[in-house]
Parts: C-alpha cells; sequence; structure tokens
C-alpha cells in the first residue's frame, strides 16, 4: 500500500513538473532579438506622463529624487534613443551628457562625458559604450536656452540589465525548464523555473516544488536521492503524504507533569495538576505573583513559594517579628537584654564592654565614662556574680564547690551553675549521698566531716569474719553433741573415718537391703543397707567384718 501510494505522488510529481510554464503578467521576459529592441525617450514638457517627481513614480523608494524624466530599465544589447520635443511648435535643442550621481542630483556637468559636439533638435541613438550594465544618468547640458534645463526635468536614469540565466548567463532558455524574465527594479534577468525544477539555470529537480504533502505537512528532499522526498506531518495527520487525519489529538500530544488529556481530531486540551499551567501543562504557576512574603524574598515552588525573610523577620511569609536581641544588635562584645514592655519602641539595652557606649555599643567613650554610666548595672544570670568592685560585668564565676557539696570526701568540680562530685570508698550520687558497702550505713555520719576512713572501714572486715567463725564453730559443735548423744549409731553419723566413708561407696553396689529401718529416727545418718558376708573378705578389713556383724539383721 505504501508502495502504491509513493508511485502514485512520483506520478503526480511528473505531471506538474511537464505542465507548460507561464511567467507573472509583471515579468518582463528576455528578448533573444535584443537588437530589434528600442527604447525611446522624448525630452520636453508638453506630456507631463513623461516626469515624475517622487520616489514612487520615480520607480524608487527614495523621495529626495527631484523632478525628472520616467526611469528606463532595458536589456543589455538593445538600442536608446533620445527625441527632443517640441514647444509651442518650436522644437528642443539637445545636448545631453553622461553624469554620475551626484552631478544627476545638482544638475552639474562639470564631470560630465560628451555624447555629441553640438546641439541638436534631431533623434540621438545613445552609443553601446555608454550602455554597459548597471545604472546610468544622463542630464541636459545646453546653454543656449533657458526654457531646457536639467533643474526643471530634463534628465533621466537609464538601468542596463544583463542576463544571468544560466551557467554564466549563457543559457536564456533555462534549461527548457524555465523562463529567463526580470521585473521592475531588479538588476538583471533571472530564470523563472517552471514546475519541480530549480537553479540558476533550472538544472534541479525538486519534487517538493510540486507540493506533495499540501499544507498539512513539511516536505523535505532526500538526500541521498533527490528526486524522492518525505513529508514531515503535522500532528493532526499521518501518511506518506499526510492524507490521514488523527481520531484524537491526544494520540500525540502528551499533557506533562500527570496532567490529563481529552480531545479530538481537531484539537485537545490538558487538565493540569495544582501549580501547573499551559498547553501541555509545563508552566509552573508563579506563586510568588501575588507577592506573598511581607519582609523578604520569594521563591516559587511546585504548587507553592518559600520566604527567605529579611533579618528580624521570620515565618511562612516573613510577617513575624523577631525580638531585638536576635539579631544581635550589641557591637563590640556588648550583652544584650530583650524587653517586656514596649517592644514597638524599645525592643532591647545593650550592656556595652569598657570602652563603649550608646543603644547599640557604637560610641567610643573613656574607660572612666563608660564606669560612671555602667557602675551597679550588672544583669544578674542565676550563675554569675553580681556587681563587686572586681567583677562589673557579671564575668566571675560562682564557685559552686564552696562549701563542698561532696560527701562522704567526694572530690568536688565546679562548673557555670554546677557542680560535679568525683566519689571514693564505694560511694554513689551527684553529691555521693548513696553507699554501695552493705555496712557502711551503720557508720554514715560518723565522723567530723561525714565521711568514712580507710581504717574504719578495713576494722569493720574484721569483726565481721571473727563473727562469722565464730558462728560456724558454734554449728558443729552442736553436729558433734547430737551425735554423740545418739549413742548407738554414733559409727554411721560421726565417727567414721575418711576410710571408712571411702570403702563404703566403694562398695555401695554390693549392698543387701535386709533392715528394717522404719523406726530410724534418731540417727541423722540412716542406715538403710549392709555388707554381704561372702562379698566383703573379713580377713583384709577387720572393720568391714565388725561392721556387717553389727548390723546383721538387726533393727534400725
Amino acid at each position: 500500500m505504501k508502495t502504491l501510494c509513493l508511485a502514485l505522488v512520483a506520478a503526480v510529481v511528473q505531471v506538474v513538473a511537464s505542465l507548460p510554464c507561464t511567467p507573472p503578467t509583471d515579468a518582463i521576459l528576455w528578448d533573444t532579438n535584443p537588437g530589434q529592441l528600442v527604447h525611446t525617450v522624448v525630452w520636453g514638457y508638453h506630456n507631463m506622463t513623461t516626469q515624475c517627481d517622487s520616489g514612487g513614480e520615480c520607480n524608487t523608494t527614495d523621495d529626495s529624487y527631484p523632478v525628472q524624466l520616467l526611469p528606463v530599465e532595458m536589456q543589455q544589447g538593445s538600442v536608446l534613443r533620445f527625441l527632443p520635443s517640441t514647444h509651442e511648435g518650436l522644437p528642443f535643442t539637445l545636448k545631453t551628457v553622461m553624469v554620475d550621481e551626484e552631478g544627476f542630483l545638482a544638475c552639474n556637468a562639470s564631470r560630465a562625458q560628451n555624447m555629441m559636439t553640438f546641439e541638436t533638435n534631431g533623434t540621438i541613438e545613445i552609443e553601446a559604450r555608454f550602455l554597459t550594465p548597471g545604472t546610468h544618468y544622463f542630464i541636459e547640458a545646453s546653454d543656449g536656452h533657458s526654457l531646457f534645463e536639467c533643474s526643471l526635468g530634463l534628465r533621466v536614469k537609464v538601468v542596463v540589465k544583463p542576463s544571468t540565466c544560466g551557467l554564466q548567463g549563457q543559457d536564456v532558455t533555462c534549461g527548457g525548464q524555465g523562463l529567463c524574465a526580470t521585473f521592475q527594479d531588479e538588476a538583471d534577468y533571472r530564470c523563472l523555473c517552471c514546475g519541480t525544477y530549480e537553479g540558476p539555470g533550472c538544472e534541479r529537480f525538486n519534487p517538493c516544488l510540486a507540493n506533495p504533502c499540501g499544507t498539512r505537512g513539511q516536505c523535505e528532499q532526500g538526500d541521498q536521492d533527490p528526486t524522492q522526498f518525505t513529508c514531515s506531518c503535522s500532528p493532526e495527520y499521518y501518511g506518506t503524504t499526510c492524507q490521514f487525519q488523527r481520531e484524537n489529538l491526544c494520540d500525540v500530544f502528551k499533557c506533562q507533569n500527570n496532567g490529563t488529556c481529552s480531545g479530538n481530531s481537531t484539537h485537545f486540551t490538558c487538565a493540569c495538576p495544582d501549580g501547573l499551567t499551559g498547553s501541555h501543562c509545563e508552566v509552573d504557576v508563579n506563586d510568588c505573583a501575588p507577592m506573598p512574603c511581607k519582609n523578604g524574598a520569594c521563591v516559587d515552588e511546585r504548587n507553592g513559594f518559600r520566604c527567605h525573610c529579611e533579618p528580624g523577620y521570620y515565618g511562612n511569609t516573613c510577617s513575624q517579628q523577631r525580638r531585638g536581641c536576635s539579631l544581635s544588635p550589641c557591637k563590640h562584645g556588648g550583652y544584650c537584654e530583650d524587653l517586656t514592655s514596649d517592644p514597638e519602641n524599645f525592643q532591647f539595652v545593650c550592656h556595652c564592654m569598657p570602652g563603649w557606649s550608646g543603644k547599640d555599643c557604637t560610641t567610643k567613650v573613656s574607660e572612666a565614662t563608660w564606669r560612671q554610666v555602667t557602675l551597679k548595672s550588672c544583669i544578674y544570670m542565676h550563675f554569675w556574680s553580681v556587681w563587686e568592685e572586681h567583677s562589673t560585668r557579671c564575668e566571675t564565676n560562682i564557685n559552686d564547690c564552696s562549701p563542698n557539696p561532696c560527701r562522704y570526701g567526694g572530690y568536688c568540680r565546679d562548673g557555670v551553675n554546677a557542680h560535679t562530685c568525683t566519689c571514693i570508698n564505694s560511694h554513689v550520687g551527684s553529691n555521693c549521698q548513696f553507699a554501695m558497702d552493705l555496712f557502711s550505713p551503720i557508720l554514715e555520719g560518723s565522723g567530723s566531716s561525714g565521711g568514712l576512713s580507710r581504717t574504719h572501714t578495713r576494722s569493720l572486715y574484721i569483726v565481721a569474719s571473727v563473727l562469722a567463725a565464730l558462728v560456724l564453730t558454734l554449728v558443729l559443735v552442736l553436729v558433734l553433741c547430737f551425735c554423740r548423744v545418739s549413742g548407738a549409731y554414733r559409727t554411721c553419723c560421726c565417727c567414721w573415718s575418711l576410710k571408712s566413708w571411702m570403702h563404703y561407696h566403694k562398695h555401695r553396689d554390693s549392698l543387701v537391703v535386709g533392715v528394717d529401718v522404719s523406726s530410724a529416727n534418731d540417727c541423722p545418718l540412716a542406715v538403710d543397707a549392709f555388707y554381704r558376708q561372702d562379698d566383703l573378705d573379713p580377713g583384709s578389713d577387720p572393720y568391714a567384718k565388725n561392721s556387717h556383724g553389727m548390723f546383721e539383721n538387726q533393727t534400725v
């Protein structure tokens, strides 16, 4: 289908190229026989249609040209003749000379070229040597008649036009694809190409000259093949020659920044998000246009703005004014104090350093004068000293470690309206008031300084150790006494030697349960087993045999 369309378009282009060439109505065609073309200029006053006195009549945009004969535009190689007129039956006598433009305007023949040696009332044919391509000026230079003067309009401008048709102006046929012609006020003849041809001699074929894309697109000639073309269609159309119209322009035009497109085959509109405008929602609305920043510079943002406030103002629109001290108004190290009364007229007060005075500490004064003004004017700042003889500007820090707030021998380090305690002897707390030792609370508060010496602490541990040893000894004595009171079972309770105990555990698995122990309530070591006679060699361990005999068939 596309190939067929291209073939049809190519055929149309060829038809256009073969159409006959019709020149414009105001075009002057090149005459192939210039010698037969004669231009006659009548010199005189009897016919005012032969004269002009304005730029428009004289075919020029320069209204400074004075009255003159109508200018002549002629083809190079044609004939120019001057014909004297008659006045009341009397013929003019001419003595025409060629001058430059300056002489033409001033009717000055001092630098003229003479074309004749005497005056004549006959026709004068200008020689070809005076009619080279370009503009030439001729004036009347007769001395015998006061009425026959240049200043009364007897002067003429002649334009001789060469041919530039074809290469070096040699082909006035324009390769058969155009016409060699000129227009009024042009300097030469040139080729007016026909159909789909262009160039100085109409030698180049250009299919775009046939306007195959119409008004729906822009035609571009092919780079590789000049006989081919491409149509760049406007958004509403598409196709090889832009012959098809789109149903909805939203298929081509996209709304930016998440805009919503609605349209048809001829138009579209974008519904833009807040803060955006434009045909494609590409323009950010200038939210700074209403000048929302009262005391600052506005910076536009997407659907909003940001204010850069001037010193002394803050807030979204810089409408809130800061207190005076926020602007650091006090110079040369002065201290600024905000005032709470009368904020409109007096918002702050400066307390100046020695040698400076004034509302903002910019007035230099002697130290003696400064002391008289600032004496006893120090501002109490909780942790700075009030005025003293050596401290007139609250520059002395109060020693918070005097007296020492750290208890139990803690070390105090002074700060600004604060102190820090380094505690010793197992004490903690902001003032070392808490004890980490179990026995320390017993002795807290003792001593003249509220502390506890290292000697006292060591003595306390010695006393505690002695008491613990006494308690342990008492418990052992009670256990031994209980075993002795039990009598019959003292051996199992308290009297086993280390060897017997080890021997018992070695042969523990060989024990035979055969003793009734239901009534064994007197001995803390309940006897629940005895040795087998055949498992224990009496000869090897007499004590084991005695033990066996002692426990055998006994009721416990």
